[in-house]
């Protein structure tokens, strides 16, 4: 019990009352150990699930000590792609083919998932703050959810289309990211992405694919980028640049429109504060967001390597 990660006052008595035997208990966990996913990745324990059959099966991402919600991550454990949903103009139309599914109901693997949760305890948690996404609306709100609606009106028998709901989902995340940074660098090119059936011999379809899919690629640093220049060449910036205190007038800028340059401790130029400011903006940058558009791409078999060495 000393190892409870997240649990105030560890308590698993209940489970005797649940539970024959041992043996039946220990066959629960087996079970839903097999069913959870990614069960093969090194990533922490907190950030792994079980198979999502039902709202007893749903987890937030939690930090390593099981303590607080992590938003580290781009997707926030769903929470990006339920905003994007709720804002949809098909929102309600796609609520009601949700409560009309069957594995939306109290199914056998749920109510095995229940049955090593305690009665009313903190596990269901509690309504989260700051939840943030920028554009009320957006083309890709209504992309993604007309995609799930056609996908739930084919009628697929039981858990059978969540793999395609999670692929879809990934895919229309992409293009959020994809779309929202051309918008930022304001890329005037239409957008698209290119796909090929993957051929013995190379093609002008996979010299196609493979210059678009780079191009792709570097949009989100390019976003980054031009949105610091934008910061540069605004108004209040130049203005600060001439005042008597410019340094820290530049800095409260920085502090009010990217929450940056609070610990910034080197020279104090207005000129090093915004190149400082580039150079810590790419390093998180290919840290984490820069590896959205390759990760999830080759996780729903849209990028791949056949074929090629690029």
């Amino acid at each position: 019990m000393a190892r409870a990660g997240g649990i105030d006052q560890p308590d698993f008595s209940y489970l005797q009352k649940r539970f024959h035997s041992f043996e039946d208990f220990a066959d629960v966990v087996e079970l839903l150990r097999a069913t959870s996913v990614e069960a093969a990745t090194n990533k922490r324990w907190t950030s792994k699930y079980v198979f999502p059959y039902g709202e007893d099966c749903v987890f937030e991402d939690l930090d390593h000590n099981a303590r607080t919600n992590d938003r580290h991550f781009f997707r926030r454990t769903g929470e990006l792609l339920y905003l994007m949903l709720c804002r949809s103009s098909k929102k309600e139309e796609l609520l009601s083919m949700f409560v009309a599914q069957p594995f939306f109901g109290m199914t056998t693997w749920n109510r095995m998932a229940l049955l090593l949760q305690p009665e009313g305890d903190n596990l269901k948690g509690t309504d989260r703050a700051n939840a943030f996404l920028p554009y009320p609306h957006h083309p890709t709100y209504d992309q993604l959810a007309e995609d799930w609606i056609a996908l739930l009106r084919l009628g697929m028998p039981g858990y059978d289309a969540l793999p395609h709901l999670v692929n879809l989902a990934a895919f229309h995340l992409v293009q959020y990211q994809l779309r929202v940074a051309r918008d930022v660098a304001n890329v005037s090119s239409s957008f698209k992405m290119v796909c090929e059936i993957v051929a013995p011999k190379k093609t002008l379809v996979r010299e196609i694919s493979c210059k678009n899919y780079q191009e792709n690629h570097l949009l989100s640093n390019q976003a980054i980028m031009a949105y610091i220049d934008n910061i540069e060449r605004s108004e209040g910036w130049q203005s600060a640049k001439v005042h008597t205190n410019a340094f820290v007038k530049c800095k409260e800028i920085l502090s009010n429109t990217v929450q940056w340059g609070e610990s910034y401790i080197a020279t104090s130029t207005p000129e090093g504060l915004i190149e400082t400011l580039r150079s810590d903006a790419k390093r998180r940058h290919q840290l984490s967001m820069a590896h959205i558009h390759r990760s999830y791409g080759r996780e729903i078999g849209l990028v791949s390597k056949r074929g090629t060495t690029g």
